[in-house]
């Protein structure tokens, strides 16, 4: 049965692989930020509603783009940054965690400038996470609270910080997870 639906959920995401909800190629902006969904959660979007909305309606229109992938869409998500060389911010909760530091990865010797991993998963327990010498900063934020979902830490990041009780699908709401991404974004439009 674990089988059964570990299979299901990966249909279920893949068939959302194909989807992007902005450009990545306006070149009047000055931050991009490219993010990466969980299991299950592109439909739902929970970087893009709880987290990446609220913060980019605070700065002008056009001065900061973004661009959400399913974390089965690697390929897209490099297209998209590969168009890219100015301010670039790659976020990832979930299995979307996973993605991007294989995104930051494949992307060497170009610079990300700024990671944000929110809870990150290792898709069905596989692999490790490391911070590639590409990545100028990241910062990591997990929890520790639910038995079947307990988070990790990057070995290497800037920042691995324990949120406590705070439900897995929550993490990228979280007002710490915001103030980063907020300030990440002050910082790129402060030297531009």
């Amino acid at each position: 049965m674990k089988y059964f639906l570990f299979i299901l959920c990966f249909v279920l995401s893949a068939n959302s692989m194909a989807q992007t909800t902005a450009s990545c190629s306006d070149k009047n902006a000055k931050v991009l930020i490219v993010a990466s969904e969980g299991l299950f959660s592109y439909d739902i979007g929970y970087v893009r509603n709880e987290l990446i909305l609220p913060v980019v309606k605070k700065y002008p229109a056009g001065q900061v783009v973004w661009a959400d992938f399913a974390w089965t869409d690697e390929a897209g998500a490099q297209a998209c940054a590969a168009q890219w060389s100015k301010y670039l911010i790659e976020i990832g909760h979930s299995y979307g965690g996973k993605m991007i530091q294989d995104l930051v990865n494949a992307q060497g010797p170009r610079v990300v400038d700024y990671v944000i991993t929110a809870d990150p998963r290792l898709p069905w327990y596989l692999g490790s996470f490391q911070r590639p010498a590409n990545a100028k900063a990241w910062h990591n934020y997990y929890e520790l609270y639910q038995w079947f979902l307990t988070g990790y830490t990057i070995p290497g990041a800037d920042l691995n910080e324990d949120l406590g009780s705070i439900l897995h699908v929550n993490m990228p709401g979280q007002p710490a997870v915001f103030m980063d991404l907020t300030n990440a974004i002050n910082a790129a439009l402060a030297v531009q």
